[in-house]
């Protein structure tokens, strides 16, 4: 009986550790090293902010060349040296505070599809927020900007993790990190559509006062008009 209760134990410690594992995401860090002793240590980026949503080939955004792509649109107040976004799929038990969640997430959090993804930075020609609207949206110059990536496509036994860090380049005027409205493209790679839940984390690596973050433009302006 004793041997019995040993196992059991045994058994539900394996599975408990096992669940903590799956719960858990690593720290996002930023390109920055920092010399702690004798070891060098990427910094981790300092402000995050995290979105839950779920797409289901009926909420895109936009289909650009046959692919569905989601916008997640980023209010930058000042120049920074660099922006790191990272997307997982499926969110399934990942636990993550004060996570922006959509209402579509909400109700279906429980998907356990996974999505075929490829993060881009776009930048348009928007500097002023009072000039937000989805007018000025639709007629705006964007601008792909391209990654500088670490440690992409990382994948673990029922997901993937995709990381990009996205460098400011101060003797390139198209690809410096201004002040200015910005765009974290999601694209799928089925032409057919696709559905499933997402966790989408950008980061900065220090704080930014200023920052507002949103999937649609309405959230965004009211987010600006509250600064």
């Amino acid at each position: 009986m004793k041997t019995k209760l040993l196992l059991l134990t045994i058994l539900i410690t394996i599975v408990s550790i096992h669940n903590i594992k799956a719960q858990k995401l690593k720290k996002f860090k930023s390109t920055i090293v920092k010399k702690i002793g004798p070891k060098e240590i990427n910094v981790p980026y300092l402000h995050m902010t995290s979105y839950l949503e779920y797409v289901d080939g009926s909420n895109e955004d936009a289909v650009v060349e046959g692919l569905k792509n989601y916008y997640v649109y980023i209010w930058i107040p000042a120049a920074t040296t660099e922006i790191g976004v990272r997307m997982k799929s499926p969110v399934g038990k990942t636990k993550i505070k004060n996570a922006i969640a959509s209402a579509d997430y909400q109700n279906n959090s429980g998907s356990k599809d996974p999505i075929d993804q490829f993060i881009s930075l776009q930048r348009s020609d928007i500097k002023n927020p009072e000039a937000i609207d989805e007018n000025s949206i639709q007629n705006a110059n964007w601008t792909e900007m391209y990654p500088n990536a670490m440690d992409t496509n990382i994948t673990d036994d029922d997901d993937t993790t995709e990381e990009s860090r996205f460098i400011s380049k101060t003797d390139d005027p198209l690809n410096v990190l201004s002040r200015g409205l910005y765009r974290i493209s999601f694209q799928t790679y089925n032409h057919e559509g696709v559905k499933g839940t997402f966790l989408g984390q950008i980061g900065f690596p220090i704080k930014l006062p200023g920052v507002v973050i949103s999937r649609n433009i309405e959230d965004l302006k009211r987010e600006l008009l509250l600064k």
